[in-house]
């Protein structure tokens, strides 16, 4: 833990080179927790009595049968930076994601569509397990699309392995991106293969999701009966979408295009993909993080979902953050998000 926090505080400021951090910059203000020990269960060692697992190896991924391609990619956006105006310690860093980080684009079929994602480690992820985040991104098709140096910072900021599904549609995938519906079966096959993965630690597997990405987290939650994901942390997320749909009216083409119909005509889809509507299979540890003038998903949706939570019980905690920024607002939100996933 020492390790990835002081890998924490020395990128703290270079992030903001890479376009991973938007918005703009501040501290969460305000903190909101409840812990209910009764909807988590104790971690139980089983390190020694586990089965063996299948892959040693990202590039052993290539043998599932679902695996269509696994390459390791470069990183153009850093190799063609200008650094020369940046203090040699910040760029020392931005030359340490090629020089310590490996990414690899995998491509995959999920329900007969091809999904890509980005796998970040360490060099020497090989050595000693790590943690595992599992990313969830926001947007919808192209739009949000991460790229490799962002999937390869966050490896470099948190010292874990991260893996990030650019969810079905998204180029060079093929399907389309239903918003919350068939594409989180894009993510659970992730969640699905953690125990065949010899380089992650079982017992430290989160779900970190930001916007579109929160919804998609609590929906992963939900479908994750064998309680794989130990915690979970939504940045900005969506927890309502008949909200959504009222509050955004330049989202209802989208949403009525993606989700198949309007709240009127198919109420049904966006009570799905509504976390409020199933707070009670929220079994894990959630943390929120939400700005009061966020004009993209309205700060009044965390604050809804918090009270529900509350009410069913639940372990969460809601870091509210005066400000108008949506999304990740600033690398220190990582070192707040590692510190609270290793008390869990």
């Amino acid at each position: 833990m020492k390790k990835v926090l002081t890998v924490l505080g020395a990128s703290v400021l270079v992030l903001g080179c890479l376009t991973a951090c938007r918005g703009e910059s501040g501290t969460p203000k305000n903190t909101d927790v409840h812990t209910a020990e009764a909807t988590t269960s104790p971690v139980t060692e089983t390190a020694e009595t586990e089965a063996p697992v299948g892959y040693s190896t990202v590039e052993q991924i290539s043998e599932d049968d679902s695996v269509i391609q696994v390459e390791q990619v470069g990183y153009p956006e850093l190799e063609g930076m200008d650094m020369s105006g940046l203090p040699e310690s910040y760029a020392a860093i931005l030359r340490g994601i090629c020089e310590n980080i490996r990414t690899y684009q995998i491509l995959y079929r999920v329900d007969g569509c091809t999904v890509a994602a980005y796998v970040s480690v360490p060099n020497d992820y090989t050595e000693n397990t790590r943690p595992l985040i599992i990313f969830n991104r926001g947007g919808n098709g192209n739009f949000g699309a991460y790229s490799a140096e962002e999937i390869g910072m966050m490896a470099q900021l948190t010292d874990c392995v991260v893996i990030a599904s650019q969810y079905r549609e998204t180029k060079p995938g093929t399907g389309t991106d239903e918003f919350g519906g068939a594409d989180v079966d894009d993510v659970m096959f992730w969640v699905d293969r953690v125990k065949d993965m010899g380089f992650v630690d079982h017992q430290k597997v989160y779900m970190v999701g930001g916007s579109r990405g929160g919804m998609q987290t609590c929906l992963a939650l939900r479908a994750d009966k064998d309680r794989v994901i130990r915690a979970a942390v939504c940045v900005s997320g969506i927890y309502d979408l008949f909200a959504t749909y009222e509050q955004r009216a330049d989202m209802r083409d989208m949403l009525n295009y993606r989700v198949g119909g309007t709240p009127t005509s198919a109420p049904e889809k966006y009570e799905a993909r509504s976390p409020i509507r199933f707070v009670d299979e929220i079994e894990v540890p959630l943390l929120m993080i939400h700005s009061t003038g966020d004009e993209k998903v309205a700060y009044s949706q965390a604050a809804d979902f918090a009270e529900a939570m509350q009410t069913a019980g639940k372990s969460y905690e809601l870091i509210t953050r005066e400000t108008a920024s949506h999304g990740f607002e600033t690398p220190y939100e990582w070192t707040t998000i590692m510190e609270w996933l290793f008390k869990q």
